[in-house]
Formats: C-alpha cells, structure tokens, sequence
C-alpha cells in the first residue's frame, strides 16, 4: 500500500472523530440557540418549516463534494471563535436571540476552518451560507412579499372580473373578507425553492451564469405559485360563498402547486 494511501485511511477516522466531538461541544454549549431554531423549524406551514430538509441538504453537499475534507488545521480559527464565542455572550446578554442564531452558521464555518484550514473550507462556502435561508433575517422580505402578492392578485381580480374591493392587504367580496396576510406573502415557498435551486445549482451546473439563470427562475416559479394560490383561493371563496374549507386552512393546497411547479422546473 502506498505512503498516500495510508495517509488517507490514518487522516479519515482523525478528522472525522475530531469534528464529530467539536460538534457535540458546539451543540452542547449553544443548545439554548440551537433550541429556538429547532422551535422555528418545527412550525408547520411556515416560512422557515424547511429548515431540517435545508440542514439535510447542507449535508449531503458536504458529502457529495467531500475532496474538501482533507486534515489541514488553521490556528486562525482560535481568535476567530473567541470573537464570535464574546458577541454570541453579548448577544445573550442583551437577549438578542437573531444575532445569536446567525452566528450558529459561523460557528460552523470556524469548526471546519479548525479542522480543514482555509484553502479546504474556502470551497464550502457556498453549502454553508445557505444556512441562513433557514434563520429569520429573511423577514425583511415580507412586506414587499406581501404588496407583490396583493398587487398580482388585484391584477387577476380585475381581468376575470370578480365583484370585489381590494384595500391594502384585504380582499373583500360580497361574502366575506380576505386577507394577504404574512403566510400568504410566500416567504415560505421562496425560500423553500430558493434552497432547491442553490444546492441542485451548485452540484449540477458549473457556470455562474447557468447557476444565476437556475436560481433566479426557481425564485420567479416559487412567487408565481404563490400567487395562483392566493389567487385561486379568491375564486373558491367567491364561488362557494365562503364555505370552503380552503377558505380557512390551505397551507396543503400551496405545497401542491409548489410541487407542481417544481416538476415542471426540473423538466
């Protein structure tokens, strides 16, 4: 067996049970963190419910495109972790829950860079920056969610030529009121999609301009979809004069034209 054979076969178990164990401490130490995202992530039907499936995927890019993980440690990890262990502190202090989770990715990206040093850790960054379509900085996005959807709606309303008064995020039809309200912003099926197209871009296509495209009609397919939902759930209210159970609970309903849609996008 060649020296560089048995390099490997002795660095493999090293590094994989050096972060194993770094990991458990990491989670051990930011567990009440860690916590509040498991918290978000579990909610059904809301914008960050696919958070897991986000980590899932994380992992498997790691996997899949494991030439990185090769045993190269970096003393720049040290200071770095100090500086991000005293903001996480700082953060608590003050009971500032969104920067703590956002530094659970960075935290990560310093536990790889102690382990695989920089040039390793370099060709990763993209995986674990998509962390953060999972934590709640994405809600700056809501409200021109919301007025995208609202004006779309408004648009389809009057072409079809439904009775109806549209003031500000409510649609009002001569049997009730419907509001666009934050879940029907679609937040939830843009990030969703916007996480397919990320990673299937980043591990099928090599261009940036092939990824950009990728990624950007995912985006327009997710918002789309969303729009024919709320749009769609308008006709049913109008036409069943509000005694759909659509009307009320149709969190299911969007998921399916969302993967409707998604088929499609893959074809």
């Amino acid at each position: 067996m060649s020296d560089s054979r048995q390099l490997k076969l002795l660095i493999s178990p090293i590094l994989f049970s050096t972060f194993v164990f770094s990991l458990i401490l990491l989670v051990w130490t930011y567990q009440s963190t860690l916590l509040s995202l498991h918290n978000i992530w579990t909610k059904n039907n809301q914008a960050y419910s696919h958070g897991y499936v986000l980590v899932f995927f994380v992992v498997y890019a790691l996997y899949a495109e494991r030439e990185w993980a090769r045993l190269s440690p970096s003393y720049l990890a040290i200071p770095l972790g100090f500086v991000l262990g005293a903001l996480w502190v700082a953060s608590n202090a003050v009971q500032v829950l969104l920067i703590q989770q956002m530094i659970v990715p960075l935290l990560i990206f310093t536990l790889l860079l102690a382990c695989v040093g920089v040039k390793n850790v370099s060709k990763i960054w993209i995986p674990l920056l998509g962390l953060y379509l999972a934590i709640p900085i994405m809600d700056v996005f809501l409200t021109p969610l919301q007025d995208m959807t609202t004006w779309a709606v408004t648009f389809a309303v009057r072409v079809v030529g439904i009775t109806a008064f549209v003031q500000n995020y409510d649609i009002q039809i001569p049997y009730g009121t419907l509001r666009i309200a934050d879940g029907c912003a679609g937040l939830n099926y843009m990030l969703a999609g916007l996480s397919i197209g990320l990673f299937y871009s980043y591990l099928n296509l090599a261009r940036a301009k092939d990824k950009a495209i990728a990624i950007g009609l995912i985006i327009i397919l997710a918002l789309v979809g969303n729009w024919i939902r709320v749009f769609a759930l308008v006709l049913i209210a109008y036409d069943s004069k509000m005694q759909s159970s659509l009307v009320s609970d149709h969190g299911f309903f969007g998921w399916v034209i969302f993967a409707v849609l998604m088929v499609a996008y893959f074809v």
